[in-house]
């Protein structure tokens, strides 16, 4: 598995990689070159599954720095490492060097893990991933968003699920640009189907209906009307409004256990 989210890569890597010192850790591209001096500074669990690496582009001087946030620390550990592109980086100005953030399991399960890069000169982001730990403990990395916490307080809105406040990732449409005028917000919400809660959004706006198969997270139009916030699956014609960054097992604990209000803002 390979994906890119700007300036970070991930892989999967095995015990066997980490033996010897970026030995297949880009298997579609990268920097080539890694003869450079490498820095370790957090120890990672040794478990006997594959690993999973992010890898973030730097520089001394201004360059930005990471901060790894993840949400259950219980299921995944990590360490990161500095490598440099050049031996002699130390006698240079504004040395690149690689990031690279190891992932090993702990125990199977899910959570998340929120990558905070910060600069003085360049984009502040925040990279989000999903994390999922299988029963031999691999890892594997699933990008959610990539988002600028500098843009403008107000862009974006916010959903309220039963009070606690939800991350999402809306789309850009015409569905959700109507949606932002009705704010703020308030749907009664009722659930349907063991998989859904739909809830009245007291007038039509304009949709786009497509034949979709919906996931947990996943936020809809239905029927140009209606709110649907998914907690598990299911194939009809809807409009995407967004997903919410959350595991199904919150997501169920929020949405599967009765009737609940939602505002967005």
């Amino acid at each position: 598995m390979l994906s890119l989210a700007g300036c970070g890569k991930t892989d999967q890597v095995t015990d066997a990689d980490t033996e010897i010192e970026y030995e297949n850790a880009y298997e579609s591209g990268g920097i080539e070159d890694r003869s450079g001096d490498g820095v370790m500074e957090e120890a990672v669990v040794n478990s006997g599954g594959e690993k999973a690496r992010l890898s973030f582009e730097s520089f001394d001087g201004g360059g930005p720095e990471f901060n790894v946030v993840i949400a259950d620390e219980s299921i995944v550990s990590y360490n990161t490492e500095t490598k440099y592109y050049s031996s002699d980086h130390e006698e240079m100005n504004g040395s690149g060097f690689d990031k690279i953030i190891t992932f090993a399991g702990i125990k199977p399960g899910e959570t998340t893990v929120v990558i905070e890069e910060r600069s003085p000169i360049a984009d502040n982001l925040d990279h989000k991933y999903r994390i999922k730990v299988d029963d031999d403990l691999n890892v594997q990395l699933e990008e959610l968003y990539v988002k600028d916490i500098n843009e403008e307080a107000g862009e974006n809105m916010i959903l309220m699920i039963g009070g606690e406040e939800c991350t999402v990732e809306w789309e850009e449409n015409e569905s959700v640009e109507a949606l932002k005028e009705l704010c703020p917000l308030t749907v009664q919400m009722s659930m349907y189907g063991g998989f859904e809660q739909v809830g009245s959004i007291g007038k039509s706006i304009p949709r786009d209906d497509e034949q979709i198969t919906t996931d947990y997270g996943d936020v809809v139009l239905y029927s140009g009307n209606q709110i649907v916030v998914f907690y598990g699956s299911n194939s009809w014609a809807y409009t995407r409004l967004g997903h919410i960054d959350m595991t199904q097992e919150e997501l169920t604990e929020l949405l599967g256990n009765g009737d609940v209000e939602i505002t967005i803002e």
